[in-house]
């Protein structure tokens, strides 16, 4: 899914899309890291409405400080 994200443009004159758009722009950005399991702390993560109730609940998840981490598997595939 990722390789084909990379090779799609999305594009809505709709502001309502802008936060799904935005997350689609984040995970092309973050797609080499592969190694990573969070996002890291200072990124701006958009939420949207796919990450509402139990998605949401998974995704955004605290550390072992109390910080809230957001899993990017999760994340990518409640975006997507």
């Amino acid at each position: 899914m990722i390789r084909l994200l990379g090779v799609l443009e999305f594009r809505s004159n709709n502001t309502a899309h802008r936060p799904v758009l935005d997350a689609l722009e984040l995970i092309a950005r973050y797609a080499r890291h592969s190694s990573l399991t969070y996002y890291p702390s200072g990124e701006s993560i958009p939420r949207h409405a796919g990450l509402q109730g139990d998605w949401g609940d998974l995704a955004y998840t605290p550390d072992k400080r109390g910080r809230e981490r957001v899993m990017r598997m999760i994340y990518e595939i409640a975006t997507c």
